[in-house]
């Protein structure tokens, strides 16, 4: 099975100050929804009293719902309009929304450098060269690997 893209999860630890640290790491299909992998890993059901900052892919009431009773669990993620929602709705919330999304996202925004940090440092995007799923996984982890040995020292 040859991949068109990929996409790399992470689930770290927020440090405050610098980047986060590493916790989890997945490669995926691009084509795999993140809320389908989190699912499927069952990443969130080992953590304890943890506050979540995620995308808003993960807005799935679902599947958080539970997990708040049992494992203390709070996810925060930028506001997502609901389709068919009035206009005078829509203009009411619009200051809490803007301020409750920005603030979200200045949490988040350690992860994405991280993310930018790990492209830079490994040049995991180019894999013009690799021709088969083997070489794909040893070049996804290679690239890791050395962004690793890069990070610690």
């Amino acid at each position: 099975m040859y991949y068109y893209g990929l996409k790399f999860h992470l689930l770290a630890f927020r440090r405050k100050g610098t980047v986060p640290f590493p916790n989890k790491i997945y490669f995926s299909a691009a084509s795999e929804s993140d809320l389908s992998i989190v699912r499927e890993l069952n990443w969130l059901d080992n953590l304890q009293n943890t506050d979540i900052f995620a995308d808003k892919i993960y807005m799935d009431k679902d599947y958080f719902e539970p997990r708040k009773q049992y494992i203390q669990l709070e996810l925060f993620t930028p506001v997502k309009v609901v389709k068919d929602t009035p206009e005078c709705l829509k203009l009411r919330d619009c200051a809490y929304n803007k301020i409750f999304s920005a603030a979200v996202s200045k949490v988040r925004q350690p992860i994405e450098s991280f993310f930018n940090w790990f492209i830079e440092k490994s040049n995991i995007q180019n894999a013009s060269k690799v021709r088969s799923n083997n070489g794909l996984w040893l070049h996804c982890f290679g690239k890791l690997a050395i962004a690793c040995l890069t990070f610690l020292f």
